[in-house]
Formats: C-alpha cells, structure tokens, sequence
C-alpha cells in the first residue's frame, strides 16, 4: 500500500572570510563535522549517514522538509556577500545533501516557504518516465534486429516528454511571505526570486498553493483567499467565522482545507463550487491540520482523512471526501500541536500528559507514553520518538509503545523529519547538516 500526504524540503558551499565573526562556524570545520558525524554513529540508532552539508557563516532560525527538499532560513553572519546580519532561505536536496538553490530576502519570513507539491510530483514522475523511455530506446538501437520505427517512436515519445516537463517546470515555484505583506515568488529548482507582489492585504498564513492558485488567509477579512499566480487578482476566496491563523492545505484532485481560529474546520473543492467539511469543535486550533492518503499500487485512492486537534482537548478525523465525521478521541488537555501519521497511527501531543498514538481508522488509543513529544521516523521494527525537551529519540515498539532503547541528539538544534520514512535529519544552528537513518544492520 502506498502512502502519500499532503499537507502539514548550487552544489557549494557558500560563505568564508578572513576574520571569525560571532556565530560563525569554528576555523576546523572538517574536525567539528567529524565529531558530529561520530556522535549520529556512535551514540545514536542512526548508523548510516545518508549525506553532510555544511553552510558555512550562517546561524540557522529554522528548517522545513518539503517535498524533496530541507528549506533551510537562515542569518548570515559574515560579510562575504555583503548581507551579515540579513536572511536567506537555502534549498537543499533531501537525496543528496547538495545546495541547489539560495534566496536572499531584505526581511525574514513570517512563515514557512511553500512548493507546489502537485508540480514537484508530476516532474518527478515525468523525469523517471523519460529515462524509462530512453532505457528502452537504447535496448532497441543495440539489437541486430532493431524495429527502426519502433526506434523513432520512442525518440519523438522523449521529445514530446522533455518538453512537457520544460513547460511545467515553469510551474514549479516557492512561495515566501515576508514583513510588510510582501510575497515572494521564486523559481524552485535555482530558488531565484521572478516576482515580488505587495499583497493587497495582510496574510494570517502560510502559503499552499496549486498550479492554478494560490492561497492565504486574510488577517481580519475572516476568509481564505484564492490568487491567480499570473496577475495576482483575487480570484476566489472562502468564507469563515473567524480569522484564519493555520497555514491550508491542497489535495488532489483539487480540495482546500483549513480551519478558523473559533475552531471551525473548513473542506471545499478547490473552484468553491462544493463544500466537503464544515465542522465546528467547541474551542479555537490553533495548529495545523494534516492530511493523510493512501493508495494502491494503480494510483487510486483508498483511504483520505483529515485530521484536526482542538484546543477542547479533542483530536478530530473527518473522511476527507464526505466530510464525515469518522472518530474524536477526548485526551483530557488542550491540543496545541499539529497531528502526525506514520503507518496506521495517528500521534498527537498533549501537554502534561504526552504523546497520545491512536489507531488512525478507529480512533482507539494505543497508548500514552508520557515523556515523549512526536514521531520523529521508523526504523526496521520500531518507530522513533523525540523525547520531552527534544534532545532525546527513543525507539519504541509501534503498536504498544515499549520502550527500546534511547539515545542523545542535543548537539542537534534542529531536528526534521517525515515520520512515514526512515530518514532523520540533524541540523546545528551553526550550518552542519546530516541524514541519517537506522542501518540495516544489527549492531
């Protein structure tokens, strides 16, 4: 079965100067990578380091993992390119570890940087079916009985695909929103900003957008507003009680989620014609709703849920399509942290009384395991947990919560995931970075 979610990640190393600057990573960079690569190795259940990176006179603020890419904001802390003190967004690939892109803003971001991750998606399949075909055309030339026709019809079939993605590759963007309501539209492969638009009005969220439209909400409009990515008019906009303070979510093939500071969840297709969920808890969200998916091997849909945690100490699962309201568990406290599904649990964290795994398609808790936070990622037979300052991952069995082991991460400021893989990824705040996951191997 596979699993998708929607909700809710240059190739050098930049930076250097004559003099240390404050913050500025120490004179033996190699000796301070290596002991930070011994101490994933050596002290933690992450025994294959995947990649390193080092962004070399930053200090990391804060990073998100998005589609295929660690979308890293940072100060930057020399004068090398004359911006100490100014902030930057590194995009690096989550399979490589390379820079592929940096944008530079005059002011930090008030949220995340956003994809398109329709878009990401779809030039992943087509660059993976371009290759399929030029595989097979290269078989065809190398036989003594080559069809020529055959030949010429996979040569036009790679033409017609490499431009397909040429075009859409004009599609594939960052958003950013920054102070003073500006928004920032970036080319996402060399994250070079093509447009800045100065809103019409002041975003209470992050971005999530689609090829065709773009999405936020509106401070003090108490509505979710739809934009046209090419002349930037408002083009739809979806009415709520209250203000809209969590960033929305858009799925395939073509719903937007969100919920509003009273507490109202909010479904509709994308064009606005139909409502899917309308549903009001008794108290505000004030995090981010997720969204969890599953299909079959043919691509087809056989699971959709909608999750919402409520400060009425309720987290909620509606079926993404019908809106039906599937289960709510009570936990006792206010829920103020995002949702997270990995396999077929749903963990939410609970103040006071911790991390909460609840079966996904009854709603029947599992366990409570009191001095953990949220599902960092799998392993081979167990899943990983942040403990409770998030300086500890403790592995623990899925299903019953048995404690197996634990291991310090505190050298790592930042630490990134998407709890449906195996990968890891430990950020400093002074720019070295790693991926990393349990090894095969038993040790």
């Amino acid at each position: 079965m596979k699993r998708v979610l929607a909700f809710a990640v240059i190739g050098m190393l930049v930076g250097g100067c004559s003099e240390t600057p404050k913050n500025a990573p120490p004179v033996n960079i190699e000796g301070r990578r290596a002991e930070l690569n011994r101490s994933i190795t050596e002290n933690t259940p992450f025994k294959k380091v995947n990649w390193e990176c080092v962004l070399k006179g930053v200090e990391v603020q804060h990073v998100s993992l998005r589609d295929d890419s660690l979308y890293v904001e940072v100060v930057e802390t020399t004068d090398a390119n004359g911006r100490n003190g100014l902030p930057a967004v590194y995009r690096v690939s989550i399979k490589t570890g390379s820079v592929e892109g940096v944008a530079w803003f005059p002011k930090p971001l008030d949220f995340r940087p956003s994809s398109v991750p329709s878009i990401v998606k779809q030039l992943a399949q087509l660059t993976k079916e371009v290759e399929k075909v030029k595989a097979e055309r290269q078989v065809e030339q190398t036989r003594k009985d080559k069809d020529l026709a055959k030949v010429t019809a996979l040569s036009t079939k790679i033409v017609q695909l490499t431009d397909l993605i040429e075009s859409t590759k004009l599609q594939d963007r960052v958003y950013g929103v920054s102070q003073s309501d500006w928004l920032h539209v970036l080319e996402r492969p060399s994250m070079m900003e093509t447009t800045r638009e100065r809103l019409r009005f002041t975003p209470s969220t992050g971005v999530a957008a689609s090829p065709s439209v773009v999405f936020l909400g509106a401070l003090d409009r108490n509505r979710l507003i739809g934009l046209d990515p090419k002349t930037w008019a408002e083009i739809l906009f979806f009415p709520a009680d209250s203000d809209i303070r969590t960033t929305p979510i858009y799925a395939d093939p073509g719903n937007i989620y969100f919920a509003s500071e009273d507490g109202h969840v909010y479904g509709y297709t994308a064009d606005g014609r139909s409502k899917l969920i309308d549903y009001a808890t008794e108290s505000p969200i004030v995090c981010d709703l997720a969204l969890d998916i599953e299909q079959n091997d043919a691509g087809k849909e056989t699971w959709g849920a909608l999750f919402a945690a409520s400060t009425d100490y309720a987290l909620y699962c509606f079926n993404r399509v019908s809106g039906e309201l599937m289960w709510k568990y009570e936990t006792g406290a206010e829920l103020r942290t995002t949702p997270q599904v990995s396999g077929d649990v749903v963990y939410v964290y609970c103040k006071g009384k911790g991390m909460h795994a609840i079966d996904k398609k009854t709603g029947k808790l599992l366990y409570i395991k009191a001095d953990s936070r949220f599902c960092i990622c799998r392993g081979k037979d167990r899943i990983f947990v942040a403990g409770p300052n998030a300086d500890t991952v403790i592995a623990v069995e899925e299903r019953t919560g048995k404690e197996l082991g634990r291991a310090s991460i505190s050298q790592f400021q930042h630490v990134v995931s998407d709890p449906r893989t195996r990968s890891i990824y430990l950020i400093t705040n002074d720019g070295f970075l790693f991926s990393a996951k349990e090894s095969e191997i038993d040790y």
